[in-house]
């Protein structure tokens, strides 16, 4: 396993992880932009009323487990207020619309037909989500995993950030696992035996169904047969969402692969991704955009002093870096250059 760095902007990339995920902050905070737009339109999908705080981790994984419709919190008071010596009555395995047995009947039932495809509805909602708001590069370069995404896109969806607590809402929610810090390789299976794999656990499927559907004069080849002639563009439906993904370049090494093939390859990789330059910075950023936000909010809404700003955001109160043309550019600024820089990008549409 790779040691750890003391210092995760040691990690490449992680520059590049910090400022995308502080820019979708900023969005929320603007109510602007196209990350804002999904989230609301999410949030009127499910019916989530945001609380404009915080999120405490513990609590929002525990709140991501289900969908919104279905409220974790009741459900774990009705679980402590049940009493477990008496036996749960009205409960049948294997009969539909009927609670689960070891929950209360006390409300519904997370897994209720109805409940299981609401919470897969909601991750394959959130896990859509993030694809179109996070770059590929970004969700699956070497320690940053979709889980961790997954996680901040659902405090974004049940949660409101404070304006006096933006960083906070930043740093409230892991950005990596400095743990999985590993080489760039990946281990696929052959693409033939996904093929089969896949095949094979439709077909179980369909068995199975179609053993259950005998009894009532039902044959599953008759009625599979039946559908593709009613519906002959089901079978270009992998095609076209095969289509619609994104592709991602491999390299594959064999015993008798030679290290220049590998370098040439590599280069060859490289030079098609716009990105790859920026992913190898390395370094702290220079100025944060949130910080920035951040520090102009409490300046200029919560007419905080420049003087507890300075102590508060570990800045200096004056004589910072001299700003060059690109303000971007310059190692420090001080209290009065972020707020400049805050209320420019507040101000921005």
């Amino acid at each position: 396993m790779s040691s750890v760095p003391e210092d995760p902007f040691q990690i490449p990339g992680f520059d590049a992880l910090c400022r995308h995920r502080e820019e979708l902050i900023i969005s929320m905070y603007k109510r602007s932009g196209a990350f804002w737009e999904s989230i609301s339109e999410l949030r009127r999908k499910w019916g989530i009323s945001p609380q404009r705080k915080v999120p405490h981790l513990d609590s929002l994984e525990h709140e991501l487990q289900f969908h919104p419709r279905l409220d974790p919190w009741a459900l774990d008071e009705c679980v402590d207020n049940v009493d477990l010596s008496v036996p749960v009555s009205g409960t049948k395995v294997g009969v539909p619309d009927t609670p689960t047995p070891g929950y209360p009947l006390c409300g519904p039932q997370p897994d209720d037909d109805g409940n299981r495809e609401l919470t897969s509805e909601w991750y394959s909602d959130r896990s859509n989500l993030l694809r179109e708001s996070v770059p590929r590069e970004l969700r699956q370069y070497r320690a940053y995993q979709d889980d961790y995404w997954l996680t901040f896109i659902g405090g974004c969806l049940l949660y409101d950030p404070p304006a006096d607590a933006l960083w906070d809402f930043f740093v409230s929610m892991p950005l990596m696992n400095p743990y999985r810090i590993v080489r760039p390789i990946v281990s696929l299976n052959d693409t033939w035996d996904v093929e089969h794999a896949t095949s094979a656990y439709y077909e179980a499927l369909l068995k199975e169904i179609g053993e259950q559907l005998k009894p009532h004069g039902f044959n599953i080849g008759d009625l599979r047969m039946e559908a593709l002639i009613r519906n002959s563009d089901i079978g270009n439906a992998k095609q076209r969402y095969l289509e619609r993904s994104e592709t991602t370049d491999y390299i594959v090494v064999r015993s008798d692969t030679k290290r220049e093939e590998v370098l040439d390859a590599y280069n060859q990789i490289a030079s098609t991704l716009p990105e790859a330059t920026s992913l190898r910075k390395r370094g702290r950023p220079r100025v944060s955009r949130l910080k920035a936000v951040q520090v102009a909010v409490l300046h200029d809404e919560f007419r905080i002093s420049q003087r507890k700003l300075a102590e508060a955001a570990d800045l200096p109160l004056s004589k910072g870096a001299e700003i060059r043309d690109d303000k971007y550019v310059q190692r420090s600024g001080t209290v009065q250059y972020y707020v400049k820089i805050g209320r420019e990008i507040l101000a921005q549409k």
